[in-house]
C-alpha cells in the first residue's frame, strides 16, 4: 500500500477465529476495527505493526455468516480487508 501498511486476514473464508497480520514500514502503534454490511464495529484491536509483520486474534465464531471489512489505522495512514464468515 502507498501509506506503508498492509492488512492480512487468514483464514479466509473462516468460522472460527482469525488471524490480522499487520506490516509497516516501521514499528508503530496500530488499530484495526472489523465493520459488518451496515457499518456497526463487531471487533477493535490494538497491536504493534512492524516492517517485519506482526499479528493478532480475533475469534470471529460469534459473527453471523457474512462479508465484514477490517481497517487499520496508524500514523502512515490506513489499510483494509475483506472477512468472510461462513458456517
Amino acid at each position: 500500500a502507498s501509506s506503508g501498511l498492509s492488512l492480512s486476514v487468514s483464514p479466509n473464508p473462516s468460522s472460527g477465529a482469525v488471524t490480522f497480520s499487520l506490516t509497516s514500514r516501521e514499528m508503530q502503534r496500530a488499530r484495526v476495527v472489523v465493520t459488518d454490511v451496515t457499518g456497526r464495529e463487531v471487533a477493535a484491536v490494538e497491536a504493534w505493526a512492524t516492517p517485519e509483520g506482526a499479528s493478532v486474534r480475533v475469534d470471529a465464531s460469534g459473527w453471523a455468516p457474512g462479508v465484514y471489512v477490517a481497517r487499520m489505522w496508524s500514523g502512515d495512514g490506513s489499510a483494509s480487508v475483506r472477512v468472510t464468515v461462513a458456517r
